[in-house]
């Protein structure tokens, strides 16, 4: 769902009232910056606030699990060093629990400097390839240099991500990602978006993903997400708004459990 609207109509209150609405519910409230142009630096955000949740509601995932790279392998299937080094140089983790040399931490720097490079060349999210891996060719090719990540392992961080929250919403049966200023959102970001879309319209998982945008921001418009335009609203018109009509849409998909809207 995609809601827009003018700077002050209630866009930031609504996404925050959805979380104390439904505190229990995995609801990951971020924002997009339009200052930080690394490659998933949404998802950095919404890793950073899953690996919280789960550690607060363990029993409601099934995972149980004390560290971010403990919670990595319970998503993922044959997790070695190379992958946790790949995901800690995109959601600036510290996972990889190889650091018997000085020569792993430096590859882990370099690779987090690079991405930052490679964010830098691809600005501009108007950029962005809905034809699969180009936004991965692009932002490899655009001045990086000799010193870059290879496009694959652009590529397969993308995945990890990917099947990480895919893994989750099996595990927990409800996600809920809620993007404010979603027109901010990086390439790499905006296209791992639109291919959770396509995954929760394909399969019809309890999957959701709400985007807050300005008025005209329709370039982030993933390909058959609802839209719904917002006048200014109060917080006690964003509360109502939740626990009506909101709440009666994502009910359909069994996101939202009916006893949690009464």
């Amino acid at each position: 769902i995609v809601f827009e609207g003018k700077l002050g109509m209630g866009k930031s209150i609504l996404a925050m009232e959805m979380q104390n609405q439904w505190p229990m519910l995995p609801i990951m409230v971020v924002t997009a910056s339009e200052h930080d142009r690394r490659p998933f630096s949404v998802f950095r955000s919404i890793f950073a606030n899953l690996f919280s949740w789960i550690r607060l509601y363990s029993e409601a995932c099934k995972i149980y699990a004390a560290t971010d790279e403990e919670i990595v392998r319970q998503l993922l299937h044959r997790v070695d060093a190379k992958k946790l080094a790949l995901l800690d140089s995109v959601l600036m983790t510290r996972m990889c629990s190889d650091r018997s040399n000085e020569r792993q931490l430096v590859s882990c720097q370099s690779k987090a400097d690079v991405l930052s490079a490679v964010g830098s060349s691809v600005s501009d999210s108007s950029e962005l390839s809905r034809g699969g891996s180009g936004v991965f060719k692009r932002g490899i090719t655009a001045g990086v240099g000799k010193s870059c990540l290879v496009e694959n392992e652009l590529q397969q961080a993308n995945n990890l991500l990917k099947t990480m929250l895919q893994a989750f919403t099996s595990k927990a049966r409800s996600l809920v990602l809620c993007i404010d200023d979603a027109h901010n959102m990086d390439s790499f970001s905006q296209e791992l978006t639109e291919q959770l879309h396509q995954w929760a319209c394909e399969t019809g998982v309890p999957f959701l993903q709400v985007l807050f945008i300005e008025d005209g921001c329709i370039k982030v418009l993933p390909k058959g997400a609802a839209r719904e335009r917002l006048g200014e609203l109060s917080v006690q018109d964003v509360r109502e708004f939740l626990l009506q009509g909101f709440a009666e849409r994502v009910l359909d998909t069994d996101i939202i459990p009916d006893e949690l809207c009464h």
